[in-house]
């Protein structure tokens, strides 16, 4: 997308860009944050701003009104905002190729398998949202129905492994930096990645079809940024990055860093489930795996999953 030159021989000026989070401001998005604060979407011709969202369900809706024009969401998510209710997006990179959920239970009365989940009481993080359909893809790949499974919303925390405890529910579905929460505070417990039953890309960048038709340099400048961002925090250390974006946003929990450093270590490692040479990419066979994933739990219709995602846009990234 041409600049707008202000006057002869003057830089062209920076495109206006909008991004959102799903869920506020939480380190995990230090990738986004730290693009916009570290100069790296400036460097790439943009004049950002980055939003904290309140749920997917709102940053998708901010997207269609074109408020933004890139979130960040669960593969999972989109696929079911393209197929189930036809909205009109399309996935441009892929971070998380791994997934950051686990399905999390008493060492004592383990859950290890899909098969474990029958007649079981369940915490997910909210009625009819990810970690929901999470389960009930778990259970379509092992033939079983979802109300063999009870379900209970208990968010996503650690203090949801005390219902464990107390046995009122046998075991929760919540995101890897739960899981690490309590292997620091030295509680009894076993998880198991739901990439085990539903592999499918994790956490991706996305925009509108038509974000993508009329402004496909804006996508390239928004990847570019990205990329440089991410570059940022494979090398240096997160104590850093948490130093440079906590001075234009409220990092919650920044004030006890070790588990924010020890999240970001984590999450590293489902960047490269795929392999490092598919940094931020779209990996087809992994998204021909989601939809076969869904198409057998029942949850909706995937009929071509290559609609869904293209990689034009980050190989014109990543080449330049």
């Amino acid at each position: 997308m041409p600049g707008t030159w202000h006057r002869a021989g003057a830089q062209p000026a920076l495109t206006p860009v909008t991004a959102i989070t799903p869920f506020g401001f939480i380190s995990d998005f230090a990738e986004l944050m730290n693009a916009h604060s570290g100069g790296h979407f400036r460097a790439a011709g943009l004049d950002s701003k980055v939003l904290g969202g309140q749920g997917t369900g709102q940053a998708v809706t901010q997207l269609i009104a074109g408020q933004a024009k890139f979130t960040r969401a669960s593969g999972l998510d989109i696929a079911r905002a393209v197929y189930a209710a036809n909205a009109p997006l399309l996935v441009v990179a892929t971070l998380y190729q791994g997934s950051n959920w686990y399905v999390i239970s008493h060492k004592d009365k383990p859950i290890r398998t899909a098969e474990d989940l029958r007649g079981k009481r369940m915490g997910v993080v909210s009625i009819n949202g990810t970690t929901e359909n999470f389960l009930d893809l778990m259970l379509g790949a092992v033939g079983a129905s979802p109300g063999e499974t009870k379900r209970e919303a208990v968010g996503n925390s650690p203090a949801a492994f005390q219902f464990v405890k107390q046995g009122r529910i046998d075991g929760f579905i919540a995101a890897f930096s739960v899981a690490i929460a309590l292997k620091e505070a030295g509680e009894p417990f076993e998880a198991f990645n739901s990439d085990k039953y539903a592999p499918m890309p994790s956490q991706v960048y996305a925009t509108t079809r038509e974000v993508a038709e009329k402004e496909p340099e804006l996508v390239v400048r928004f990847l570019r940024g990205l990329k440089a961002s991410v570059d940022d925090l494979l090398k240096l250390d997160f104590n850093v990055i948490l130093d440079r974006i906590s001075k234009d946003f409220e990092v919650p929990g920044i004030r006890n860093r070790a588990p924010l450093v020890a999240i970001a270590g984590a999450s590293k490692e489902l960047w490269f489930t795929e392999g490092r040479e598919n940094l931020l990419r779209n990996v087809p066979a992994l998204w021909d795996k989601g939809a076969t994933a869904i198409n057998r739990s029942g949850l909706f219709k995937v009929d071509d999953i290559t609609k869904l995602y293209t990689n034009r846009f980050i190989d014109e990234a990543l080449r330049t």
